[in-house]
């Protein structure tokens, strides 16, 4: 969220892209409230969206995040 220069009252949406143990770990995660998201998705944003995105690597596997401000 900072990274992408949005506010913390910035209401947010969060697609993720995985594999692995870290796929299950997202799909099995309930922290949209947390981070006040309006919802978390698998894949990737339509490219109508202008979307804030990082690949990271958590623990070997390869995982993109991308936040998009609603």
């Amino acid at each position: 969220r900072k990274e992408a220069g949005f506010e913390v009252t910035d209401r947010i949406e969060v697609y993720y892209q995985a594999q692995g143990n870290a796929q299950d770990v997202l799909k099995a995660a309930r922290f949209a409230a947390d981070v006040l998201a309006n919802g978390v998705f698998e894949g990737m944003p339509s490219a109508d969206k202008n979307a804030f995105m990082r690949e990271q690597n958590v623990n070997g596997e390869k995982v993109t995040l991308a936040v998009v401000k609603k």
